[in-house]
């Protein structure tokens, strides 16, 4: 029995048959070490290529085919493809996309945090010096007034203060 070919892009390129299933993802990040023992790639340079179009990429979607091919390609092939083919995206790449996103901004709120933790335990003569007059009339010096407020500030407040502070800071 001859089988019916898909107009899944995939497909198209010879990639295997459809249906695909993704297997796993996996990030390729220079440098590398070969098994002669050379080193190659600069620190976060993709060392991974897609096989569909044959772009550099650091995000390796490792997939397989119906009839056991294996390849790898990147995320925004494998959205497209999905797209082109009419089909709906997999669960599993809105998932890892979710997380990779949520890592992010935890690290950019740890940055945050720490840099703030700095600030506040060296901080600079400006931040000592410079006062501010509060509405009700208090007087108080901007590390005063840092240490009153990021206690009660989301991650989102806590990054604009410390926008502001460093502008102070680059100022003085």
């Amino acid at each position: 029995m001859s089988r019916v070919a898909s107009n899944h892009p995939w497909e198209v390129a010879g990639l295997g048959h459809h249906p695909y299933r993704i297997v796993g993802v996996v990030n390729r990040v220079g440098p590398i070490r070969m098994p002669n023992g050379l080193m190659v790639g600069a620190p976060g340079q993709p060392m991974g290529t897609c096989q569909f179009c044959l772009m550099g990429i650091k995000e390796c979607w490792q997939i397989q085919s119906a009839d056991g091919k294996r390849f790898e390609v990147g995320c925004d092939c494998v959205r497209r493809a999905y797209d082109e083919a009419g089909e709906r995206v997999p669960a599993i790449v809105k998932q890892f996309e979710r997380e990779k996103r949520q890592a992010a901004a935890k690290a950019r709120d740890e940055r945050v945090r720490a840099r703030l933790a700095e600030i506040i335990a060296n901080p600079p003569a400006v931040l000592l010096e410079r006062k501010i007059v509060l509405p009700w009339g208090e007087e108080r010096t901007l590390l005063e007034d840092l240490k009153q407020v990021l206690p009660r500030c989301g991650a989102a407040g806590k990054a604009r203060h410390l926008k502001r502070i460093e502008k102070v800071i680059a100022g003085a």
